[in-house]
């Protein structure tokens, strides 16, 4: 498979990203398990890029990633790049963007819980929040940045 590096990131990714929209459930059925073994002969043919996001089931992508790469996840976590999306919740009337500081923290938490693992290697903001400066969530998103490497003893 052949890999590209991800930005400045120096991280090494195959230039196939398997993505987990349709797994999250909101739009439309699928089997689980055949969504796990796709999941499994991806990695297996050399993809080692996997995107899912808070939106895609609130959780559910997140997990049934987790689950289908349980085996991987803590041994090949310098190999495998978790992609993860937020800023976005549930309300009583559908989706709404949300950057605020709290959310990304939350979401943050959410996915590394669904996932079953204590860190990934990107979190990006799914959409724009209108009416949160950018400033302010470019703020919360470094809070998290420095949380992480204080707890992996990087600063």
């Amino acid at each position: 498979m052949c890999t590209t590096t991800l930005g400045r990131t120096g991280l090494e990714v195959s230039r196939i990203t398997f993505g987990t929209w349709q797994p999250g459930g909101d739009w439309g059925g699928f089997a689980e398990d055949e969504a796990k073994a796709a999941i499994r002969r991806a990695r297996k043919l050399g993809i080692n890029f996997f995107d899912a996001a808070q939106a895609y089931g609130f959780g559910a992508s997140e997990r049934l990633l987790g689950d289908a790469l349980h085996g991987e996840l803590p041994s090949c976590c310098d190999e495998l790049v978790i992609a993860i999306k937020g800023g976005l919740r549930r309300t009583d009337t559908g989706v709404a963007r949300d950057a605020s500081p709290k959310t990304p923290r939350e979401g943050v938490d959410a996915s590394l819980t669904a996932l079953g693992i204590d860190h990934f290697d990107l979190y990006q903001v799914h959409w724009p929040d209108p009416k949160v400066p950018v400033a302010e969530n470019a703020g919360a998103l470094k809070e998290l940045v420095e949380a992480v490497n204080r707890r992996h003893g990087d600063g």
